[in-house]
């Protein structure tokens, strides 16, 4: 199982946003890639800790609210949509992801969608 964000942003993700938003996740990640997912792995021992699926446009009037809920009615297309999904069963898994999450929404000028919203919290992030 997997406990998922998504990232909702106004700005194409690039290298910039994605290496600001890898920085915040903290250290001891390794990264690999393939087919356009990144994955981000433990260094000590060896788990995937979260992914991040590849950013795709989102053009049709209302698509975010229909998927994720009347918590993004205010999102209004065009939008770049990247999901982040944290292994459940990896402890600080989800922080990490949040963290991530968090700090490529800031970079794109976006929003976090979470499907639990306690993550802000639990990732020290409430009231930013």
């Amino acid at each position: 199982m997997s406990r998922d964000l998504v990232v909702l942003g106004r700005v194409e993700p690039g290298d910039a946003a994605f290496g600001a938003a890898l920085e915040a996740a903290g250290e001891g990640l390794l990264a690999s890639g393939a087919g356009g997912v990144l994955r981000l792995w433990d260094e000590a021992d060896g788990r995937l800790v979260f992914s991040v699926e590849p950013p795709v446009l989102v053009e049709t009037e209302g698509e975010p609210a229909r998927v994720l809920g009347p918590e993004v009615a205010h999102v209004t297309p065009p939008v770049w949509w990247v999901e982040v999904r944290a292994v459940e069963d990896v402890d600080g898994a989800e922080v990490r992801a949040t963290r991530f999450a968090a700090e490529l929404s800031l970079q794109v000028d976006g929003c976090l969608w979470c499907d639990d919203p306690g993550y802000a919290e639990r990732a020290g992030l409430r009231g930013r």
